[in-house]
């Protein structure tokens, strides 16, 4: 479904001169090594594209949570650690990169989705 949405975007805005990369699986957010995990593909990007990684979109929060809870301090907390990570990563091209997350919700029956953007720091 995330591919079908890039693929889609890409072609709908004429990006097909903007390389990206998706990233499937399973990943918990709130697990720090998933930080380092997260860094290494993030290398091997910026190597085969010979860009700088510049964001890191996360497809959706509860999925990035693997059954963390959206409202509890403690899980968000560990996720906000973990993405804050990407901000000074050493060794990478694009230390410094923006994160978002996206987040869907209801509201009246309709499907909502929602943007949290972390600035660099």
């Amino acid at each position: 479904m995330v591919e079908r949405r890039a693929i889609a975007f890409r072609e709908t805005y004429d990006l097909s001169n903007l390389p990206f990369a998706i990233m499937g699986g399973v990943h918990d957010f709130r697990d720090p090594r998933t930080a380092a995990q997260i860094a290494e593909i993030a290398k091997q990007v910026e190597e085969a594209t010979e860009t700088p990684l510049r964001l890191i979109c996360i497809d959706t929060l509860s999925r990035a949570l693997c059954g963390g809870d959206e409202n509890a301090s403690k899980d968000m907390g560990a996720i906000v650690n973990v993405t804050a990570f990407f901000s000074g990563v050493r060794g990478l091209t694009s230390a410094g990169c923006i994160t978002c997350r996206l987040r869907q919700s209801e509201c009246a029956g309709t499907a909502l989705c929602s943007v949290q953007w972390i600035q660099r720091s």
